[in-house]
C-alpha cells in the first residue's frame, strides 16, 4: 500500500488570465482519492524566484519565456495529498517534448494550449531557431507540478506564510523538514 503523498502544484498567470482556474481544480479533483488541502494566490516576485523554484532550468534557451510566464501576475499554489498522488498528478498534467522537430504533448497541458496543431508541427527541433512568441506561448503551462517533495517544499517557501508553514507538520512532516532545510539555504546561500 502506498502512503499519502502531498504534491505541490501551480495554476499560472496565464491560466487565471485566461478564466481556466475552477477546470483545472475540477480536472485535479476528477482523478479521485485526491484532496486539495491548502490553496493560495501571490505574484511571484521575480526572476529570483522562479530560479529558485526551476534551479535546473537556468541556462536553457527557454528560460527566460518560463519566467515571463510565470510572473506575469497572480498565480495560485495549492497542495493536494493522496495515494500515489506524484503518479496521478504527473500523468493528468502531461508532458512536454520534441519528437522529430514536432512538439508533442498531452493532458492538461494538450486539453488548454494557447497554440495551435500548425503552430507545432512547423517546429523545428531546437527552440533557440523558433519564433521566441511561440515559445512564450507554448511555455504558457497553465499547470506546473512538483515532481518530488524538494520541489512541493519550494513551492510551499514561495506562497505560504510563517504560520502556514507549521500547519505542514500535521499534513505531511517530511515537506516540513524540506521547508525548513531551503528556507535555511536561501537565507545563509
Amino acid at each position: 500500500m502506498t502512503s499519502s503523498e502531498l504534491v505541490g502544484v501551480i495554476i499560472t498567470p496565464d491560466a487565471i488570465r485566461d478564466k481556466l482556474v475552477d477546470r483545472l481544480l475540477q480536472d485535479l479533483l476528477a482523478l479521485g482519492s485526491i484532496n486539495i488541502v491548502w490553496m493560495s494566490r501571490r505574484v511571484l516576485l521575480g526572476r529570483n524566484d522562479v530560479i529558485f523554484l526551476y534551479p535546473e532550468l537556468i541556462g536553457r534557451e527557454f528560460f527566460p519565456a518560463v519566467i515571463n510566464a510565470l510572473t506575469m501576475g497572480e498565480s495560485v499554489a495549492l497542495l493536494v495529498q493522496g495515494e500515489s498522488a506524484f503518479a496521478k498528478i504527473r500523468g493528468i498534467k502531461g508532458k512536454l517534448r520534441l519528437e522529430n522537430g514536432v512538439l508533442m504533448t498531452g493532458g492538461l497541458r494538450l486539453k488548454y494550449r494557447s497554440w495551435s496543431s500548425n503552430e507545432v508541427h512547423s517546429l523545428p527541433t531546437t527552440f533557440g531557431e523558433i519564433d521566441q512568441s511561440l515559445v512564450k506561448r507554448i511555455f504558457e503551462f497553465r499547470i506546473h507540478t512538483a515532481e518530488n517533495t524538494t520541489e512541493t517544499a519550494r513551492i510551499c517557501h514561495l506562497y505560504m506564510g510563517i504560520e502556514e508553514v507549521a500547519t505542514l507538520s500535521d499534513v505531511s512532516p517530511e515537506t516540513l523538514v524540506e521547508v525548513n532545510r531551503l528556507a535555511k539555504e536561501r537565507e545563509y546561500g
